[in-house]
């Protein structure tokens, strides 16, 4: 019989080699099979099997250099927070179909589906995209969080001799996490280098059945907000005809309930 001190030795050897330059290798298992790893040892035979798990730490690993922080001000909304459920009295079925990915946030990834929340400032609709990219944290996938513009900096940042990844493996790790969360998609009139960088991204996207997130204060066309300039109108129909069959729009217009919080001022 082995010696079970040699035998314990030997496995953590094994899974420091097997494991070797990944990051986050504490990470919980999602299947409760591996100690966070990526590998199922067998201590008696000394041989190792890869997790269910392992792909996705994989795919976490290569797209760790991407933004995946949600910021301070969203990092409690679930749900069930209280303020999803203020925003459901004033918009209950957006609310609605935002809750119903949550829940089945794996399946809604593994399709590629997403959801497109267009709508006035102070609408709820970022509060709405946090919480989805906080449920796919919590289901173990990975997720890119970017405003429109910084999406288009950080791109830019790509071509310079410094960056921690080149133009090409920045755009596949864009098209590789699970969920990318576009906020102010359309905010500015994008030249004709950022629409073909933006149409990259999410062509990618599309052909990759990777799913994608946005929000938006552009119109709809012929819906809600109509007379103003629509999404189409700003970021072009290659872009919003992939967006409308990946990310089905979800209207959200209406009062800025940001500035009917604000406090009197003397």
């Amino acid at each position: 019989m082995v010696d079970s001190e040699s035998n314990e030795a030997e496995v953590i050897s094994l899974r420091g080699g097997l494991f070797k330059g990944l990051p986050d290798a504490q990470a919980p298992c999602p299947y409760g099979e591996c100690e966070g790893d990526g590998w199922v040892v067998d201590p008696e035979t000394r041989t190792a099997a890869p997790c269910r798990c392992r792909p996705q730490r994989i795919s976490a690993s290569r797209t760790s250099t991407l933004t995946r922080e949600i910021p301070e001000r969203y990092r409690h909304i679930g749900i069930n927070s209280p303020e999803v459920e203020e925003l459901a009295a004033r918009a209950p079925a957006q609310v609605r179909t935002a809750r119903r990915y949550c829940e089945t946030i794996d399946s809604q990834l593994e399709s590629g589906a997403g959801l497109g929340f267009h709508g006035d400032p102070g609408t709820g609709k970022t509060m709405l995209a946090f919480m989805i990219s906080r449920a796919a944290l919590e289901a173990g996938k990975t997720i890119a969080v970017y405003s429109f513009p910084r999406l288009l900096a950080s791109i830019r940042d790509s071509y310079r001799d410094d960056a921690t990844d080149g133009y090409g493996a920045f755009l596949d790790k864009l098209v590789e996490v699970d969920l990318l969360q576009l906020d102010d998609l359309g905010a500015e009139r994008p030249t004709e280098w950022a629409a073909e960088q933006i149409f990259l991204v999410i062509d990618g996207r599309y052909e990759a059945k990777r799913s994608v997130v946005y929000t938006t204060n552009l119109a709809l066309p012929g819906g809600e907000g109509a007379g103003a300039e629509t999404l189409v109108e700003r970021i072009g129909h290659r872009v919003s005809s992939r967006l409308a069959e990946m990310s089905p729009p979800v209207p959200l217009f209406g009062a800025d309930h940001r500035t009917q919080l604000a406090p009197d001022l003397p």
